[in-house]
């Protein structure tokens, strides 16, 4: 079913199951060679801009939703001081009525101590709007280690997505002289992280 903005909502159950078995591959890996598997669940909130670049009739909607968001993802410490985290993630989120996959090529993590971690990411991101639409993806996290027992942190993340771009092709697409539409977005998540 689509919306005005060509964005449809699609069962989730088949990528969860993905997710989840990245999960269990990142675990046993973790076990294995002593590198750190995490897990995240939450919500997010997520401001879009879909337009029509350089169209002389330039369309700018400016949608807004809230959704579920889950990561699952695998780091390992380097140098002596086990305070620099690299690895890397999936993301999966409910933006704007449509499945959205994240990828993040690179996951940095820094722990000045041992109650918080800051990270940044950058990566590509792929929304399943009825049409391949994909673009470039990146963020920035700050989490409280341990806040719910150990080892479940409270984390908070902001993450982009730029250029998302697909063909006008669906129907209830606006009407513009662009052959495609792009869609940037800002998304706010929180949510808590289990490290196994």
């Amino acid at each position: 079913m689509s919306n005005r903005f060509g964005l449809r909502k699609k069962q989730t159950l088949g990528a969860i199951c993905k997710v989840m078995c990245v999960m269990l591959l990142c675990s046993a890996a973790s076990h294995a060679y002593s590198y750190e598997a995490f897990f995240t669940v939450g919500y997010q909130k997520t401001l879009g801009r879909i337009s029509d670049r350089g169209s002389i009739t330039g369309i700018d909607f400016k949608p807004e939703s809230t959704g579920y968001h889950l990561a699952v993802g695998i780091h390992k410490p380097l140098g002596q001081s086990q305070r620099h985290w690299f690895g890397v993630a999936l993301d999966y989120d409910d933006i704007l009525d449509s499945s959205l996959l994240g990828y993040r090529a690179l996951d940095y993590l820094y722990q000045p101590n041992d109650s918080w971690r800051v990270g940044a990411f950058f990566g590509a991101a792929s929304l399943d709007s009825g049409l391949p639409q994909n673009g470039y993806y990146t963020g920035a996290s700050l989490s409280r280690l341990n806040a719910w027992n150990q080892p479940v942190d409270a984390i908070l993340e902001v993450r982009f997505a730029s250029g998302l771009a697909r063909d006008r092709r669906l129907p209830g697409d606006p009407q513009s002289t662009s052959p495609d539409i792009f869609l940037d977005y800002v998304s706010v998540a929180l949510g808590l992280n289990y490290r196994f």
